[in-house]
């Protein structure tokens, strides 16, 4: 993880992956993704907030169970 911001576009599960962390845009408008591009270039206290919900969002798939409880689904079979 290279603490990068994330500028997406909401298609498939990208929004439910990001959950609330990250750019998501709904509209393929390059002007507006230019200028948030711009503002994370240029604010550095909203790239850290962008970044501390990645980090966040990141620790919620390292202590997701849901793998284990398959695990255990499977081995009890």
């Amino acid at each position: 993880y290279y603490k990068l911001p994330i500028i997406a576009y909401s298609a498939g599960a990208v929004k439910d992956t990001l959950k609330n962390s990250g750019i998501l845009f709904y509209e393929k408008n390059l002007d507006l993704i230019c200028e948030m591009i711009n503002k994370i270039l240029e604010d550095e206290s909203f790239k850290n907030r962008i970044i501390k919900g990645q980090i966040e969002r990141l620790i919620e798939f390292k202590e997701d169970k849901s793998i284990l409880n398959f695990n255990q689904i499977i081995m009890n079979l």
